[in-house]
């Protein structure tokens, strides 16, 4: 039998990766650093954006969609492997698709 699908794919996708699973910590993508993944000075959003999904998703801005046009990225800390103990969560929403946006499209975002 399939699995359910709680809202879509992007959120499945999500909530598979960040689950402690018995670790410390958890991050969306796998494997997301948080040293990197900080902007940096002068750094325009979209800059930083195709940045980080160069950095931590090979070019491939639906790696991090949870639709269309929002992109996460996630550190979450767990106290006893279980508990959240900390949350980090950046999110991108464009008016247009991400791969568009990732791509230099004229379009807001925020």
């Amino acid at each position: 039998m399939p699995e359910s699908q709680s809202f879509s794919i992007g959120v499945d996708r999500l909530l598979l990766e960040i689950r402690p699973y018995g670790c410390a910590e958890s991050c969306y993508p796998r494997n997301l650093d948080d040293a990197q993944a900080r902007r940096k000075d002068n750094e325009s959003l979209r800059q930083w954006f195709v940045r980080m999904v160069d950095q931590f998703c090979v070019g491939d801005p639906k790696r991090v969609a949870l639709e269309d046009n929002l992109a996460v990225f996630i550190r979450l800390g767990w106290k006893d492997r279980k508990q959240l103990f900390f949350a980090n969560i950046q999110t991108v929403s464009t008016t247009c698709d991400l791969d568009d946006y990732y791509l230099g499209a004229d379009a807001e975002a925020i």
